[in-house]
């Protein structure tokens, strides 16, 4: 029912990260509350579209910075015992992206989640057109599947 549906815009990291740490679930009517509470019928669900996408422009894209998002992410979603989903559904384009193919060849579009980040906030971006981070880096894949179960699916909707 989509009197049931709750949507938050949050143009930055500092505003998600606000409104996770003081989220509270609507509460449901008695009425509500009994159709919702049989087994199957009712998962309430926290859905975070473009995680990475905010991060990217902000000091906060690194390991450290990503984990403590997805931190609070699970807290909150723990906290008022809903399901949690996180999509990243644009594929990111070369300018934004750092290069991390092993065999250096460029290419257009890349997968978002093995984006290399630096592992500490405040990591220092350099080279220009190439954006190499100074220091040790991790890819993001690696960062985000200590704290999700990672699920591909391509654009046709198929789980990979």
């Amino acid at each position: 029912r989509s009197k049931s549906i709750g949507l938050a815009f949050t143009p930055t990291l500092p505003h998600l990260r606000a409104y996770l740490a003081t989220y509270a679930r609507p509460t449901t009517s008695p009425d509500e509350q009994v159709i919702y509470e049989k087994p199957g019928a009712y998962i309430s669900t926290l859905a975070i579209l473009n995680p990475l996408t905010l991060h990217r422009p902000t000091s906060d894209f690194s390991a450290q910075g990503l984990s403590r998002t997805f931190a609070l992410l699970v807290d909150t979603a723990a906290r008022e015992s809903m399901q949690l989903l996180v999509m990243e559904c644009d594929l990111i384009s070369e300018e934004d992206a750092m290069p991390t193919d092993e065999d250096g060849v460029a290419q257009t579009q890349r997968d978002p989640w093995r984006e290399q980040v630096p592992l500490l906030n405040g990591s220092i971006r350099f080279g220009g057109e190439e954006r190499l981070w100074a220091g040790r880096t991790v890819e993001v894949h690696k960062v985000v599947s200590r704290w999700f179960h990672i699920e591909t699916i391509d654009k046709d909707g198929n789980a990979g």
